[in-house]
């Protein structure tokens, strides 16, 4: 037959010596880079530490001006800290916290219609106020974990 011909006289793959096979799906995945949820947590997570290290600075600056562990001091610092434009930082974790569900493919439990990740209820991630972060600094002053 001619179709078993042709099917013989046709190279496949498999002749031709590689170190490594991948399929399409796996280069296409590849070829994309992170899916997006896991680069803006990454971002989140940078601008999250940034923001931690400009209140510890601020922390620190109050501390010299006023003296540690002074009122004036402690004042100057939550004001510097109310001062800090957190714009930014919330609306990427609302962005993220309103593609997150879908573009990690999340599978709902069908008994609360909620998202499950890891085995349990997916919730999203918190917008950081001013008060948050200026605990979250104390926290870490004292030796504590958040």
């Amino acid at each position: 037959m001619v179709g078993e011909t042709m099917a013989k006289r046709r190279p496949i793959s498999d002749d031709y010596p590689t170190t490594f096979r991948l399929t399409l799906e796996e280069r296409v995945r590849a070829a994309s880079g992170l899916p997006a949820h896991l680069r803006r947590r990454r971002r989140i997570e940078d601008m999250e530490a940034a923001l931690e290290g400009v209140a510890c600075e601020l922390l620190e600056a109050a501390e010299q001006e006023h003296g540690a562990g002074t009122k004036a001091a402690e004042r100057a610092f939550e004001e510097a800290v109310r001062d800090l434009d957190l714009r930014a930082f919330n609306d990427l974790v609302r962005r993220h916290n309103e593609y997150f569900p879908i573009e990690a493919n999340l599978p709902i439990d069908f008994a609360t219609g909620a998202p499950t990740y890891a085995g349990k209820r997916w919730e999203p991630l918190k917008e950081l106020t001013p008060a948050e972060l200026t605990e979250r600094v104390r926290r870490a002053r004292r030796g504590e974990s958040a």
